[in-house]
């Protein structure tokens, strides 16, 4: 859904969803657009989801937040290393990765130089000073 802020936000779950779009606005941003990638996402679906929220041209910054039990975080981190190694990913992304896989997801993203965060607070306060 477009909205008329400048931050992509990507979750998997409802409830996480709404809770990041809060988390948004109680840091004085603004979401441009949401994705609940829902349960168990697969690396395709993932990937899918991070080229969709880089057509929003109203996105300057995108705003990952995955607590991964059923999804895999190695699947997220996959996903993203696909995005950047093929330029779908344009846009800075700010990340929280937690749960199922989280360790070797950090291995996976080591070469990115991606901060990713585990608290989704830490993750915010990344995006709105653009650290």
């Amino acid at each position: 859904m477009e909205l008329d802020g400048n931050v992509a936000v990507i979750g998997n779950g409802a409830g996480l969803v709404m809770s990041t779009l809060d988390l948004v606005e109680e840091a004085d941003l603004k979401p441009a657009c949401f994705l609940d990638l829902g349960g168990g996402a697969s690396f395709e679906r993932i990937l899918s989801a991070l080229a969709l929220v880089n057509k929003f041209e109203k996105a300057t910054k995108i705003f990952l937040n995955i607590f991964g039990g059923i999804t895999s975080c190695a699947d997220v981190a996959k996903a993203i290393v696909e995005t950047n190694r093929t330029g779908i990913l344009r846009k800075p992304l700010y990340a929280r990765i937690s749960g199922a896989e989280e360790d070797e997801a950090r291995r996976i993203l080591g070469p990115l130089n991606l901060k990713v965060h585990t608290d989704p607070e830490e993750a915010i306060t990344s995006l709105r000073s653009g650290s």
